[in-house]
């Protein structure tokens, strides 16, 4: 999906991935060497992160509504046929993220964290986290 929407080869795609747990990882070639991150491209990992997750385990109602409140955060990185029906359903339940400052839209992500985690208190869970 990623690669697709933004017209990557696999190598390209895995390069971007993989580039910083590289320098992690060979951190003892250069123990001073700095990895810089900027909030969206953890706020993008972290959504790669829970997704294949969510693939390989069932997810967790914390990890959906990060990949929702990821999705209305970046909707224009999100935005073309195969998600734009899950781009619209974002935008509606936390608005226009894009525009909104970092805190307002971490604020828009906890609200809905806490409104999610009170119905699980209230009903019980709304999905099977067990394992497959």
């Amino acid at each position: 999906m990623a690669i697709n929407a933004n017209n990557l080869s696999s190598k390209e795609y895995f390069g971007v991935i993989r580039a910083t747990s590289n320098d992690i990882k060979h951190a003892d070639r250069d123990p001073h060497a700095m990895v810089s991150l900027e909030p969206q491209d953890v706020e993008l990992l972290l959504w790669i992160a829970t997704y294949d997750l969510g693939v390989l385990k069932s997810s967790s109602p914390e990890s959906e509504i990060y990949q929702l409140w990821c999705i209305a955060r970046h909707a224009a990185i999100f935005k073309h046929d195969e998600m734009g029906p899950v781009v619209a359903a974002s935008c509606a339940l936390f608005g226009d993220l894009a525009k909104a400052s970092r805190l307002e839209a971490l604020a828009a992500g906890r609200k809905e964290l806490q409104n999610i985690r009170s119905l699980n208190d209230a009903v019980g869970p709304l999905t099977d986290t067990a394992p497959r």
